[in-house]
Formats: C-alpha cells, structure tokens, sequence
C-alpha cells in the first residue's frame, strides 16, 4: 500500500469516527428520556402502603385504584400458601406464594419511543386468597 492510499485510509477513519460522534451527540440530545416510576405531574416515586390483611378462606380484589408495580408478602407464620390471580382464584387457582414469600409485580415502563399511554396495573382487578387468619403485606408504587 501507497503512502498515498494509507493517507486516505487514515483520513476516511477519523472521517469515520467523527460523523458518528456528531450523531451520537445529535442522538442524545433529541432522544426521549425515561423518567422513575411518579405521580402525575409530580417528577417523585411514590410507594404506598397498606395495612396487613388477614385472609378469610376466600378471595378478594388487592385493593382499589391503580400502580405501576405492586409487591405482595405473606408472613412467616401463615399455614398455607396465599394466591395471587384474577377473579377465579381461589385455594387451588392462582399463583402461590408460600409462607414467608412474597411476589413483585414488576413496574410497566412507558414506551415514549412508541408514543404509547403509560401503563398500570389496576388492582381491582388483581385477587388474593388467604386461608382463614394468614396474612399478608402490600406495597405499591405510583
């Protein structure tokens, strides 16, 4: 190879090397930013808490509104596994969560790059069920 060609080479490289960091640059600056799980308007997470619920040997709604994730644990010292699932849980339908174990319904990002609504999950439509006594603890996040 020429001195001639290995010039051209050499300046086709660093050619090379600065239009991707323009474009790089272009990119991060028109690029939609995520944002922490928040309340509407507020740029702040929020993680509510509720008080412990004991079960009653049947299945009822986790609660009302809505959340970006949701975290359920059972204590340590129920006699059963605690279900999680929709409408027709029950002692044997459901996701189990043994005793002392817990679930996490993990946050739903929005998709601003699709332009799309944000997501959440609406606990009323979200059941548990606990054996008569058992108990468990809910987390949610808005």
């Amino acid at each position: 190879m020429s001195v001639q060609n290995e010039k051209r080479l050499g300046s086709l490289i660093w050619g090379g090397l600065a239009l991707f960091a323009m474009l790089m640059v272009i990119f991060l600056t028109i690029a939609p930013r995520t944002q922490a799980q928040s309340a509407p308007g507020t740029g702040r997470a929020i993680m509510v808490s509720g008080a412990d619920i004991a079960g009653d040997g049947s299945a009822h709604v986790l609660g009302t509104g809505v959340a970006r994730w949701v975290q359920v644990n059972c204590a340590a010292a129920n006699s059963a596994a605690v279900r999680l699932g929709d409408s027709n849980t029950s002692a044997t339908r459901g996701a189990p969560m043994p005793a002392g174990g817990g679930m996490m319904l993990p946050p739903i990002p929005s998709a601003p790059t699709y332009q799309a609504p944000d997501q959440y999950y609406d606990l009323s439509k979200i059941y548990y069920y606990a054996a008569n006594g058992d108990k468990i603890s809910l987390v949610w996040g808005m």
